[in-house]
C-alpha cells in the first residue's frame, strides 16, 4: 500500500498482526538466494549483489526491531509502565492534537511516491510523515489524525501522474482534506517537441506546463488554497523571462478558485518565475515571487535530485 490510504481497520491493526510480524522476522536469512533454472545467466552477479544488499538490510532491520523491543520489555518489567493502557483519547483534544503533529508533519515538503531503490534505509526522510501507522490504532485517532496528516502538509509532485495517482490512493474523503500543494514544471526550449497530452496516457504526461494543466483541471482536490509552482530547469540565465503559460495559468485559478470560502486567502508561490508573473492573477490572492537566488542551496539540490 503506497502512503496512507483509507482501509478497514479490522484486518490491518497493528496490534492484531503483530505476531505475523514476528514470524516473518525470524525468517532464515542463511540461505543464498537461488536463481530458476532457466535463468539468464546474462544478469547474475548484479542480481546477485543487489540480493546481498537487501539482505543486509532486512538483517539490520530485523536487529533494530529486536534491540527495540527487548529495551522495551525491560522497561515494562522495571517500572510497570505498560502494564495498563495509557489513557490517551481521554486528553484534551488540543494535547492530542499536538501529539498529532509530531506524529505526522513532515520536516519537509511530503512527496508521496515510494522512495527509490537508493534512498532504502533505516533512517527517517525529511519529506516522509514521522509516523503515519498511528492512524491504524483506532477509528478516532484516524479520524483526528488525518486532518493533520492531510491537512497541515504541503503535498509535492514531480510530474502530473504522481498526482493522479495519489488522488487515487488516498480516496475521496481525503481528497477534501488536502489544502496546499506543489508542483515542479520545467521551461521547454523552442526545439523541444511536447506531445499533446489528449494522445498520451496520463501516466506518461511530463512535467511540462501544458501536461500539468490537463492534470490539474482533471484534479479532484477541491480545497487547495495554497499553491506553490516550481521551476525545475531554467535553461537561462535571465530570470525574468520565465513567464507562466496561458493554459497553466487557468489550471491554477481553476484549482483555487474551486474552495468555496471566501475567507480563506488564496496563497500562491511563484518560484524562479519573473517579477511580472504576479499581475496575471488576482489582486485579492497572496502572490509571492522567489528566485533561486532567494532559496538555498541545500533547498535547490532537495527540489533537482530528491
Amino acid at each position: 500500500m503506497s502512503f496512507l490510504q483509507e482501509m478497514p481497520f479490522s484486518s490491518c491493526h497493528p496490534l492484531t498482526s503483530l505476531s505475523s510480524t514476528q514470524s516473518r522476522l525470524k525468517m532464515d536469512l542463511s540461505k543464498p538466494w537461488q536463481p530458476p533454472l532457466n535463468f539468464d545467466q546474462h544478469d547474475m552477479s548484479s542480481l546477485s549483489e543487489e540480493t546481498d544488499r537487501l539482505r543486509r538490510a532486512l538483517c539490520s532491520m530485523t536487529r533494530a526491531y529486536n534491540s527495540t523491543k527487548a529495551e522495551l520489555e525491560d522497561i515494562k518489567s522495571a517500572t510497570g509502565f505498560y502494564s495498563k493502557s495509557f489513557p490517551f483519547l481521554q486528553l484534551p483534544r488540543e494535547v492530542r492534537d499536538q501529539i498529532y503533529s509530531y506524529a505526522f508533519l513532515a520536516l519537509s515538503n511530503i512527496k508521496p511516491e515510494p522512495r527509490p531503490i537508493y534512498l532504502l534505509t533505516l533512517e527517517p526522510l525529511s519529506w516522509k510523515p514521522p509516523t503515519p501507522g498511528l492512524c491504524l490504532v483506532n477509528r478516532q485517532i484516524h479520524d483526528e489524525g488525518i486532518e493533520v496528516l492531510y491537512g497541515k502538509n504541503t503535498f509535492c509532485f514531480q510530474s502530473p501522474g504522481e498526482l493522479l495517482r495519489f488522488e487515487d490512493q488516498i480516496g475521496t474523503r481525503n481528497q477534501t482534506l488536502v489544502h496546499s500543494l506543489e508542483i515542479s514544471t520545467a521551461v521547454i526550449s523552442e526545439n523541444y517537441s511536447v506531445p499533446d497530452p489528449d494522445l498520451v496516457a496520463p501516466c506518461d504526461w511530463q512535467g511540462v506546463p501544458t501536461h500539468w494543466s490537463k492534470a490539474l483541471m482533471m484534479s479532484k482536490l477541491g480545497d487547495i488554497v495554497k499553491m506553490t509552482i516550481t521551476v525545475e530547469d531554467l535553461g537561462s540565465s535571465d530570470r525574468n523571462l520565465v513567464a507562466v503559460s496561458a493554459v497553466l495559468q487557468q489550471a491554477i485559478e481553476d484549482v483555487l478558485k474551486r474552495n468555496r470560502d471566501g475567507e480563506l486567502k488564496r496563497q500562491l508561490t511563484l518560484k524562479g518565475f519573473g517579477h511580472p508573473e504576479r499581475d496575471k492573477f488576482p489582486k485579492e490572492w497572496d502572490v509571492r515571487i522567489e528566485q533561486w537566488e532567494e532559496v538555498d542551496d541545500e533547498d535547490f539540490y532537495s527540489c533537482l535530485y530528491d
